[in-house]
Parts: C-alpha cells; structure tokens; sequence
C-alpha cells in the first residue's frame, strides 16, 4: 500500500502537467505576400547607421507648429536622429541645451520686483507663476524663483513687503529693468 502513494501522486503530477501545458493551435493560415500588397517588404537593405529625422508637416490637416513662440536655445521639437534595430527613436540629447548645475560666479543674478503697490486695486503680478511668464514672454531665461519679504513703508503707494525674486542669467539685466525689475539686495 505504501508503493501505491508514489505511483498515484506521479501520475497525477504529470497529467496536471499535461493538461495545463501549452495549447497547440488547430489550423495556421499562411497568406503569402502579392505584388499589390502594401506591407511588402522593402527591395533595397537598409542603410547602416541610416539618419531619418522628424521634421513638422503641414500635409496632416494640422497647421505645422511656429518656431515663434520658441525660447532661444530650446528646440521646438526634439529630432528623432536615428532608429534602432529593434525600432525605437534614438533621441541625440547632446543636441538638447544644458544648464550648468554649477554657475560661475556672476554668470547668474538676482533680480526682484514688488507684487505691486499697497492700497492698489490689483495687483502687477498676482502670483509667482505670472512674473515667470512675463519675463521667459521677453525672452528671459528663469532658473530659480523666490519669493522675499522685505521691509518697505506702510502708505499707500509704497509697493507691497511681498516681492518675486527670480535668478535669470547676468546678461539679461538690461531687459529685465526695462520690465520694473531691481537687483536683489539678498543674492
């Protein structure tokens, strides 16, 4: 009675194995390629190391995209450069711009303005995220943003404690004063 177990648990073991192993299909259909097929495959071999690019068409019921409202240095779409064997985009990132993490000193400064003036009915920039956009609108990169709480008078007129400070690069001081903006008293 003893031997018996073995047998039995064995032969449970392998019809379980065989009744759920992989299912074999019936019947495969084989349709071969026609001259008039569409997906034939190409009669010339590919290229190695063949560059294809995206490029914007106007041909797809979409208006091709305006390279006005770009910020300079920023593409406005990012260039597949070439195709893997597997298929998928190749993205050459060292064509994509980059910020040093590590600024020279005086490559950055601080610039900063009122949110706007006591006792006014609305405010110059209501929010933080308003001042950004005026100053990348003119073409001014943001790389930090804080906001300051200074000492200013209490009448009306006098402008708001509450004021933006933004870190844009040393070269656009000129046309963020143009815009009301001072340099920072804290860096």
């Amino acid at each position: 009675m003893k031997r018996i177990y073995p047998v039995v648990t064995l032969f449970l073991l392998l019809f379980v194995v065989v009744a759920c192993g992989p299912e074999q299909p019936e019947s495969v259909e084989v349709v071969e390629p026609t001259a008039e097929s569409v997906d034939a495959a190409p009669t010339t071999a590919p290229v190695e190391n063949a560059r294809p690019t995206v490029t914007p068409a106007a041909n797809d019921g979409y208006p091709a995209p305006d390279r006005e409202g770009v910020l300079d240095g920023y593409p406005a779409v990012i260039a597949v450069t070439a195709v893997s064997r597997d298929g998928y985009p190749v993205i050459d990132y060292s064509a994509l711009p980059t910020r040093n993490p590590y600024p020279v000193e005086g490559e950055y400064i601080w610039m900063s303005v009122p949110m706007g003036e006591q006792c006014a009915e609305s405010m110059t920039y209501p929010t933080m995220q308003d001042a950004v956009w005026v100053l990348q609108g003119e073409g001014i990169g943001v790389f930090g943003q804080r906001t300051d709480d200074l000492m200013v008078c209490s009448a009306c007129g006098c402008p708001t404690s509450t004021h933006y400070s933004m870190q844009i690069l040393a070269t656009d001081q000129a046309a963020a004063e143009e815009l009301g903006w001072q340099l920072s008293e804290t860096q």
